[in-house]
Formats: C-alpha cells, sequence, structure tokens
C-alpha cells in the first residue's frame, strides 16, 4: 500500500469512527460471546477430566445378578481395549444419626479404580475403621475420630457387613462424585477395608466389577475421541457380558444341583438314623414294659416271701418261748435231782460233791437211757453212798427225778433242734429275700435308668426329628429357589451411566450450544454492519471513487482502504473480545458452575487453536462483507460514479 493511500485509509477511519467503532463493537462481542463461552466449556470438560483421570474414573461398571467371579474380573482384564479391571464389595445401607439416617453405599477401598482423594485423617487401616465422604460428614456434622453406626437399626448390620459400628479415620471426594448431590443424585459412599464384609456370605464373590479402557492418561473422558474409544469397546464388553453370564448361570445352577443331592443323601440318611432310633426306641419301651411286669411280679412274690417270713419269724419267736419254758422245766428237774442226791450224800463223807455227782449223772442221761442207770449208779456215785441205807430208801426218788430230767432234756433237746432247724430255713429264706429285694431293687434302679434313657432318647429322636423336618423344609426351597432361579444377566454402565459425569457434560455441551447460538447471531449482526456500514461509506463517498479510478488506480486499489478498515475494525475488536472472554465472561461462567462440583474452584483455560480459528473466520467473514458492499460500486466505470 501507498503512502498516500494510507493516510486516506487513516483519514477515512478518523471520519468515520462512530461506525468504525460500531464495527469494533460488534466483532468484539462475537468474539467475546463464542470464546469466552467456548473457553468456559473446554474448562468445565478440562477440569471434569483431570479430576477423573487423577483419580482412575472407571470407564465402564459391571454388575451381574449372580454376583462377579474372580474368573469373571481375570476375563475382563484379558479383554482387547481393556487395561484394567478391579473387583470390589458394596452394599446399600444408612447410616444412623442420633437425628436422622442418611441413605448411604459401603464399599471396599479400590485399589487401582475409582479412588477417593483423602481430604483429611486418612483411608481405613482395620475392619472396624471407615472413611466418610466428604459431603456424608458435613451434612452429619462428624468429625474425624467419631464413632458412626451403620446398619438398619437396633444392631442389624447391613447386608454382607460383619460390623454395625466403625470409627471415622477420614474424609475423603471420590471420583465417582465429582458433582456435589444436590446436583448429581445417588448415594454417598462410606470405605471400610475388605474383611470388614462377609466374604463368606458374599460366596467369595465381587458385588461390581470396575473396568478402565486401554487409552493415554492425556485423552479428555469428555470428547469425541473418548465417545470414539467407547463405541468401540462397549460393545466388547457387552458381548463378553453375554458369554460370561451364560458361564455364570451354568456354574450357579450345577452347584445348587450339587448341593441339593448332597442334601438330599443327608436327608435319606438322617430318616434311616430316625428309622433306626424309632425302632431301637420302641424296643427299649417293650423291655421296659416286659420289665416292669417282672418287676411287679418278683415285688408280688418277695411280699409273699416276706409274709411268709414274718410267719416263721413269729413260730420261731413261739417255739424260742416254749424252749424258755422247757428250760426253765429242765432246770428245775435238775434241781430236784440235786435235792435228791443231797439227800443221799449229806450224811456222808461226800456231801459237800452233789453238784458234781449231779452233773455226773446229766452226762450220763444226755448219752444213755434211764433205764441203765440201775446198772450204772455205782459208776456214777461213790460205793460207800450206794451201800448207805439213804441210797437205798431215795434211789427211787433220784430214778424219778433223773428220769423227769431225762424226758424234758430229750424234750428240750428235740424242740432245740427243731427251734435251730427253723432259725436256720428262716435266715436262709430272710437271705434269699435280701438278695431278691436288692435285686429288684436293681432292677427297679435299671428300670427307672432305662426310663430316664427312653426319655432323653424321645427327646432327642424329637430334636433330629424337627431337625430333618426343616432340612426337608430347606431342600424343598431350595429346589424352588431352583426352579425360580432366574437367568444371570450382566448390567454393563458405561460412564453416562454416572450422574456426575452426565452433569459435567451435558453443562459443558449445553454451554457449547449457546456459543454457537451466540456467534451465529453476532455474525449475521456483524456481517450486516459491517455491509451497512461500508456500503453507506462507500455511496456517500461514489463521486471520491470515480476521481481515483479516472486518475488510473486499479479496482483493488480503490478497494484498499475499505478493507483496511473493516479489517482492522473486526481485528481490533476481536483482540479486546479475546480479552474480555478470557478474563471477564469465563471467570463470570467458571465461578457460576463451581459451586456444582468438588473440586476448589474451576482454573481458566485459553484455547490456541480454537482462537486463532476464531481469528481467521472473522477476518475472512469481514473481508468477504467489505469487498460484498464495495463490488458493486468499483466495479461501475469513473464516469458513472462522477
Amino acid at each position: 500500500m501507498k503512502k498516500t493511500q494510507r493516510k486516506d485509509a487513516f483519514r477515512n477511519i478518523s471520519k468515520q469512527f462512530v461506525s468504525y467503532f460500531s464495527i469494533i463493537v460488534i466483532s468484539m462481542l462475537a468474539v467475546t460471546a463464542f470464546l469466552g463461552i467456548n473457553y468456559s466449556a473446554d474448562a468445565l470438560i478440562g477440569n471434569a477430566s483431570d479430576y477423573m483421570n487423577r483419580l482412575s474414573f472407571r470407564d465402564a461398571e459391571i454388575t451381574s445378578t449372580m454376583l462377579v467371579t474372580e474368573n469373571d474380573i481375570e476375563a475382563i482384564r484379558n479383554m482387547e481395549g481393556i487395561s484394567e479391571a478391579e473387583g470390589v464389595y458394596q452394599t446399600s445401607t444408612k447410616l444412623l444419626g442420633k437425628t436422622s439416617n442418611l441413605s448411604v453405599s459401603v464399599i471396599s477401598a479400590p485399589q487401582r479404580i475409582s479412588l477417593p482423594e483423602i481430604r483429611q485423617g486418612c483411608m481405613p487401616v482395620s475392619a472396624s475403621d471407615c472413611a466418610l465422604e466428604l459431603e456424608i460428614m458435613e451434612k452429619m456434622g462428624l468429625s474425624v475420630g467419631d464413632t458412626v453406626e451403620i446398619g438398619s437399626g437396633g444392631g442389624k448390620p447391613a447386608p454382607y457387613l460383619r460390623h454395625t459400628t466403625f470409627r471415622i479415620s477420614g474424609s475423603f471426594v471420590h471420583a465417582d462424585h465429582y458433582a456435589k448431590e444436590s446436583f448429581a443424585s445417588g448415594s454417598r459412599y462410606i470405605i471400610v477395608t475388605e474383611d470388614a464384609f462377609d466374604a463368606e456370605a458374599l460366596d467369595g464373590c465381587f458385588t461390581k466389577a470396575l473396568v478402565r479402557y486401554d487409552k493415554p492418561n492425556t485423552m479428555r473422558m469428555i470428547g469425541r475421541e473418548y465417545d470414539a474409544l467407547s463405541a468401540e469397546v462397549f460393545p466388547r464388553l457387552n458381548q463378553l457380558a453375554e458369554e460370561r453370564a451364560s458361564i455364570r448361570d451354568a456354574e450357579v445352577r450345577e452347584r445348587y444341583a450339587q448341593s441339593i443331592q448332597e442334601g438330599q443323601e443327608q436327608l435319606d440318611e438322617a430318616k434311616q438314623k430316625l428309622d433306626d432310633g424309632r425302632k431301637q426306641l420302641d424296643d427299649s419301651a417293650k423291655l421296659i414294659a416286659s420289665n416292669e411286669k417282672k418287676l411287679a411280679a418278683g415285688k408280688k412274690k418277695l411280699d409273699s416271701a416276706w409274709k411268709q417270713l414274718e410267719a416263721g419269724r413269729k413260730k420261731l419267736q413261739t417255739a424260742k418261748s416254749e424252749l424258755n419254758a422247757g428250760k426253765k422245766k429242765l432246770d428245775a428237774a435238775e434241781k430236784e435231782l440235786k435235792a435228791a442226791i443231797d439227800q443221799v450224800v449229806s450224811g456222808t463223807d461226800y456231801a459237800g460233791n452233789s453238784a458234781a455227782y449231779t452233773r455226773k449223772i446229766k452226762n450220763y442221761l444226755a448219752k444213755n437211757s434211764v433205764d441203765k442207770l440201775d446198772s450204772e449208779t455205782s459208776e456214777l456215785l461213790p460205793q460207800e453212798v450206794t451201800d448207805s441205807e439213804a441210797y437205798q430208801s431215795n434211789y427211787p426218788s433220784i430214778k424219778s427225778k433223773a428220769k423227769q430230767y431225762s424226758d424234758g432234756l430229750k424234750q428240750y433237746n428235740n424242740g432245740l433242734k427243731q427251734y435251730n432247724r427253723g432259725l436256720k430255713q428262716y435266715n436262709k429264706g430272710l437271705k434269699e429275700y435280701k438278695s431278691g429285694l436288692a435285686q429288684y431293687r436293681s432292677g427297679v434302679k435299671k428300670l427307672n435308668n432305662a426310663k430316664t434313657e427312653l426319655k432323653k432318647g424321645e427327646k432327642e429322636y424329637a430334636e433330629k426329628l424337627t431337625e430333618y423336618q426343616d432340612g426337608e423344609k430347606e431342600l424343598q426351597k431350595a429346589k424352588d429357589d431352583l426352579a425360580a432361579l432366574k437367568e444371570c444377566r450382566w448390567v454393563v454402565l458405561d460412564a453416562e451411566s454416572n450422574p456426575s459425569y452426565v452433569h459435567a457434560k451435558s453443562s459443558a455441551e449445553n454451554i457449547r450450544k449457546l456459543a454457537l447460538t451466540f456467534a451465529l447471531l453476532f455474525v449475521l449482526v456483524g456481517i450486516l454492519v459491517i455491509y451497512a456500514t461500508v456500503a453507506r461509506i462507500i455511496d456517500e463517498q461514489r463521486k471520491l471513487v470515480g476521481t481515483v479510478k479516472a486518475l488510473g488506480f486499479y479496482n483493488r486499489e480503490a478497494a484498499v482502504k475499505y478493507l483496511l478498515f473493516g479489517l482492522s475494525g473486526t481485528f481490533f475488536g476481536m483482540v479486546l473480545g479475546t480479552a474480555l472472554s478470557y478474563f471477564v465472561l469465563q471467570k463470570m461462567v467458571l465461578t457460576a458452575h463451581a459451586q456444582f462440583y468438588v473440586t476448589d474452584g474451576i482454573p481458566s483455560r485459553f484455547h490456541v487453536a480454537l482462537t486463532a480459528a476464531a481469528f481467521a473466520v472473522g477476518i475472512l467473514i469481514a473481508a468477504i462483507s467489505v469487498w460484498w458492499a464495495c463490488a458493486g460500486l468499483i466495479r461501475r466505470s469513473a464516469v458513472e460514479l462522477m
């Protein structure tokens, strides 16, 4: 451009400054709206992506109606397009507060995917520790170190949890909850250790699997590139889900069937034992009844024997009385015999030996008949006595007394023999009675023990029968459960299933749509303003344009100052608009959106490529508008213009 043309262009700008300023303003507004809103959308996406990538937000989440096994996790991990898969435990329950309860999800601490970011304290280290999401801490007014109760109340733990009481070890924000609960629904998390869950109740399985796609760490979680990757990998996950669900379904049904078969075998064995036990109990009852009859009969015999013994005892007592009476008679006869002998020896030298002579005669009579006493008197008494007159006169009395004594002795000895024989029989009967009584008592004791054992056996049988009946019910329930068991189904969810992800993505997309709307509006207005302004100026300066053309200037040389007018105004407006979009509009939008998310504010972002493209398009539109405005006049001849 020549110096004179440049001066003319600047002079034209100064003369038409109001029109020039209008181009600057409309360009500034258009760029401010377009870039400011796009910068904001890019900052929202970038902040969300940085947060989710930093915490390894899961790209997919898988749950199964029959839980997720370790083999399922390994199959997912080995699938093409997957970088990592991890199983976690999760259960829904309530956090019990003093005045209100809060619905929460208790999860095991993840190791690689969808990680928490500690804000206070630390992660739980024992089964009695827990970490609470920051929003829960603020809502319930809790602090690190407090003790909380988790469950349905009454000391009953949540499903699959071992405990109800936990100590708060720390607070955190989680990858799954980028947006606050007020703007993205869903129960907030309480993290516990894996051993806080009852792995046995879960059959060694996980409640869900978290999946990360194989992608660069720099890839944004929100954008076309990520959507394309998800569209490629997600269908393969669904295909794997169908395969693994079928395998899992077969495994569970086979296990159910095997468990039912084993249960049936155990019930059959228990039934056989019950039948055998019932037979033994019935046999024992019969034996007890038979022994009761035998004992009753034995009791009758014992009673009869006792009566006989009592009768014998009474007879013995009578015989003993009679024997004692006979003994008295015998003693009296002995005294009379001695008195008779005393009369015979009283006048002799043998008067003091009457007792000895009486004893000799007694001993003789004990072995011999009294009839032989006549021939044996000389052997029993001294000859001097037997030759005496007193003897001769008193001998008949002696013999009579001796005969009385002999008869009494025989009667007494016979009575004594009978008494001893009766006593022996009585003692024998008493011994037999006592032996029988001991046997009877032993039998009664054994019978009572048998009855006790029978009662105990009946109780055990009743308990075993109840267990058997309960086992039958459980077995039938297992059969019914197997019959009603629905086919295993995997539910595969992508990032779009996460409310926070959807909120961040939809917010950015809505802002971008708004940017496009404003951009189109301001571009249209800008085109009209530039066209109208330049067209008006050219119309006012048509004679000047004709003079310039008459002096030999080319059309392009005549149009340069108008292009400079429109393009420079547009450029300066775009520069101002860029500054306003970054420092003002973006700040306003991000400040308004920062309240939605758990991060500490949203940093501003400058998009070089987008800015360059906006400048290029703006300059091009301005150039086209100016050329379109002046094309008609420039093509006319100098004569027509003048």
